[in-house]
């Protein structure tokens, strides 16, 4: 979508002045917030001691379980009592809504993404994500701005589609212009082809698409380690790595809602593996009061590739289904 529809769509939902105020708002609340309740690292450690932290809850999504930390749910509760504060449809991971959303405008946050790198002490693998979604004219939502914060290397991550502004601090230093210059300059010369693999969950399938693509585009292949998809995605901003493809079926929309404004304002694209647009706050169950956040089809992204160049060609090999 271009800029331009992306700022009527702003303008339908709320005056753009209204939401760039929003968006920097809840920049602040998140940092304050994870300075609040992020645990301080050991001079010289990237890593922590998690275990006097964690209270870990099991919860069973069908056939693939996931972590709820202490962390998880005290950073929600702050992030999410200043969003419901202007927009109080607004909602995290660990509290969903119990009714469809009806409101014009509304967060859509990851308090903790990463969780299962926290618990094994990979705190630097560890972000958070909030997306400010608009409602559509078809009942879904689409993100206009979005926001990542990676604590331990307190980055900063904002786009607002609606202003056509990016922002990018670490350690508190604007780097935007520099990032967007890095792209100016190099995004002819790649002969690399840097993909994005999951420390904690690698798999082959992945690794082989890399090779191929590589092959494809008749380049050299590396496959770069990260966290969850926050930090891959500020990998994918800062240029550590070109191509981020996660070909599971369990992310879920608040694994990318954040993070498309942000790679779309640096020209780049967020889609599904079969090259769909990602729907947002897409189905309601009323039945069960359970709504359906699930990217079954994966995602992939890229700022230096188009679509085109590096959509798979079998997405049913590459796509590895853990909610079956």
């Amino acid at each position: 979508m271009s800029s331009t529809n992306y700022q009527k769509q702003g303008e339908r939902a709320g005056t753009n002045a209204d939401i760039a105020k929003e968006v920097a708002r809840l920049q602040q609340v998140i940092i304050s917030a994870c300075r609040q309740e992020f645990p301080q690292q050991t001079s010289g450690h990237s890593d922590f001691d998690a275990s006097n932290l964690q209270q870990k809850l099991k919860i069973h999504t069908k056939n693939y379980s996931e972590l709820v930390t202490a962390v998880d749910i005290n950073l929600s509760k702050i992030i999410l009592a200043a969003a419901r504060e202007a927009l109080p449809q607004s909602y995290s991971e660990e509290e969903l809504p119990i009714e469809p959303s009806t409101a014009k405008l509304l967060w859509q946050i990851d308090p903790l993404d990463g969780t299962d790198e926290f618990a094994q002490g990979l705190t630097h693998f560890c972000g958070v994500s909030a997306a400010l979604l608009s409602k559509k004219d078809n009942g879904t939502y689409q993100a206009i701005a979005g926001i990542i914060y990676i604590p331990a290397k307190e980055l900063l991550l904002s786009a607002d589609l609606t202003k056509s502004t990016l922002v990018i601090q670490e350690n508190g230093i604007d780097i935007t212009n520099r990032v967007k210059e890095n792209y100016r300059a190099n995004k002819a010369e790649h002969s690399i082809l840097r993909g994005y693999q999951r420390a904690i969950d690698s798999n082959p399938e992945v690794e082989s698409y890399y090779q191929t693509l590589a092959q494809r585009l008749n380049l050299k292949a590396e496959t770069i380690r990260c966290g969850g998809a926050a930090h891959g995605f500020a990998a994918l901003v800062l240029g550590e790595i070109n191509v981020l493809c996660f070909n599971y079926d369990y992310s879920k929309e608040w694994d990318v809602s954040a993070a498309q404004p942000i790679i779309e304002a640096l020209g780049g694209f967020v889609c599904d593996l079969t090259g769909q647009e990602i729907r947002y706050s897409k189905s309601y169950n009323k039945s069960n009061k359970t709504q359906d956040q699930f990217n079954r089809q994966g995602f992939i992204a890229s700022i230096v590739f188009s679509k085109e160049q590096i959509l798979p060609e079998n997405t049913a090999a590459l796509l590895l289904r853990r909610l079956d």
